[in-house]
């Protein structure tokens, strides 16, 4: 029992860590193991560009960069302030700088893109808890100047989760959804979009993202699902993201949808990197900057963490995969890879919750266990020192304490004695039991014991015995001795020698 005890806990602590991203030992990079990342060298980790001080900036997933630092977005979690939900100016240096509010509160933006006229479009596509039917872009000036307008579509096929937008050279917008197992549809609208009113959306074509073996916080769920996307400054190169890389396409007379579902990717690994959504160019199209999400990050570690921007210089090598790898071989071929490709993040989240809730329910029953065996092996050796005393009683003769052996029953206890007190009346003093008055026993002596002068030798003998017993005794018994001993008693006994007994 203690041995299935103990395994039951370290079952439980072992699927208690591994249901806890923030409490499993991190994976080392492939950078600090020698093995080479993506694309040609060594991975190179991003570089810090600020920290997000200010606390209304707690849910980045959306950015884009401008003349004057960027533009950003946070997302909808559960409990987040309404005033969290705003577009926001921050500057080149992360400080936070004009906030515009919606018109209505928008469900939950995810990403941020430019249009060809400069304006830019909010996307407002995803949902914690679960897929929409229904998405919404808002239209804003890049200096919001003013407040965002609406323009609703409606997904062909049925829901959908998405966190990804690009605009086309033409200006149209392309939805890009999170499917979660390395491939992503494209949505654009079959109509020009009209303020105010819905558009049908139609599927205009399937990425799918080449196979990396990037280090991040999500394993390899963490690299087949798209969260992000950007555009260069001049439309030329578009990139989608993951949580582990950036993949980039050149772009060819503004056909972004061609360039996805045709063209060769480049990708930019964004190593062992806190959980991210929002990518952007920077200003000169040089750099990829990537914004932290600082709430899914609190809530791994367990305690408040700010947002940081980091840069990365794009590869410029058309993509290989790495043929020395740590997982490749194993990851390709492993059942529990191709079972999580297929999650989405909040289906992650909650697989590693119940996990995590599990490996803690077997600790808990493990500890119930020992402390439920210890009390039965207490109880069991109470009852065994009990049927031990209890033995040891049984074993003790308790005649061994008594004076007389045999018999001790109360018929023999009470049984008369022959040769004692016969002719005295009875027993008592010397009056005898009331009912014996007069005569005393008349019991005859033991055959082959007849007396001996009338009595026992010791005492001189007693007269032998009157026909008939001896007389009836004097009213209230014999008198109080006398000095000496008793008078003769007419008919009775002799006086006594010696003056008494």
């Amino acid at each position: 029992m203690r041995r299935v005890t103990f395994s039951v806990i370290a079952v439980g602590a072992i699927l208690l860590v591994l249901g806890n991203p923030a409490l499993a030992a991190p994976t080392p990079s492939p950078s600090a193991s020698g093995v080479p990342g993506p694309g040609a060298g060594p991975v190179t980790p991003g570089k810090k560009v600020c920290t997000v001080a200010d606390t209304k900036l707690t849910e980045i997933t959306g950015i884009v960069a401008t003349s004057a630092g960027y533009v950003v977005v946070n997302g909808a979690y559960e409990g987040a302030p309404e005033s969290h939900l705003q577009v926001y100016a921050m500057s080149a240096a992360c400080k936070l700088g004009k906030a515009k509010s919606y018109p209505s509160n928008p469900l939950d933006p995810q990403d941020i893109a430019r249009g060809k006229d400069g304006f830019l479009w909010l996307a407002d596509i995803g949902d914690e808890k679960k897929d929409r039917n229904n998405i919404a872009l808002w239209k804003v000036p890049a200096d919001l100047s003013s407040a965002p307008v609406i323009h609703r579509m409606s997904y062909p096929d049925g829901k959908h989760d998405a966190k990804a937008l690009l605009m086309s050279g033409d200006g149209t917008p392309i939805v890009i959804t999170k499917e979660g197992n390395g491939t992503a549809n494209l949505y654009s609208p079959g109509t020009p979009l009209v303020a105010g009113k819905t558009v049908e959306l139609a599927k205009v074509g399937t990425v799918t993202l080449p196979k990396t073996y990037t280090v991040n916080i999500f394993g390899p769920v963490g690299r087949f699902a798209v969260v992000g996307a950007a555009s260069s400054p001049d439309g030329t190169k578009v990139a989608l993201r993951t949580y582990a890389d950036a993949f980039e396409w050149d772009v060819k007379d503004g056909n972004v949808v061609e360039a996805l579902t045709k063209g060769k990717a480049r990708v930019t690994p964004l190593t062992d990197e806190s959980p991210s959504e929002a990518i952007t160019y920077s200003a000169d199209g040089s750099l990829l900057i990537s914004a932290s999400h600082g709430t899914i990050t609190s809530k791994l570690v367990g305690s408040k963490v700010k947002p940081i921007l980091q840069s990365y210089t794009p590869v410029v090598e058309e993509y290989v995969a790495p043929a020395n790898a740590p997982d490749a071989k194993k990851s390709d071929k492993s059942w529990l890879v191709e079972f999580a490709s297929g999650l989405s993040l909040n289906q992650t989240y909650g697989l590693l919750g119940g996990v995590g809730g599990f490996g803690a329910l077997l600790v808990v029953i493990g500890i119930f266990g020992m402390i439920k065996g210890k009390k039965k092996r207490a109880k069991a050796a109470k009852k065994a020192a009990a049927a031990k005393k209890a033995a040891v009683e049984d074993d003790f003769d308790y005649d061994d304490l008594s004076p007389v052996s045999g018999d001790n029953s109360a018929t023999t206890v009470l049984a008369p004695v022959s040769g004692y007190s016969q002719g005295y009346g009875g027993y008592g003093s010397y009056g005898g039991y009331p009912e014996h008055q007069g005569a005393g026993y008349q019991q005859p002596y033991p055959q082959g014991a007849p007396p001996q002068g009338g009595g026992y030798p010791d005492q001189g003998g007693y007269p032998p015995q009157q026909p008939g017993g001896y007389p009836p005794q004097q009213p209230g018994g014999y008198p109080p001795q006398q000095p000496g001993g008793y008078p003769p008693q007419p008919g009775g006994y002799p006086p006594q020698q010696g003056g008494g007994y």
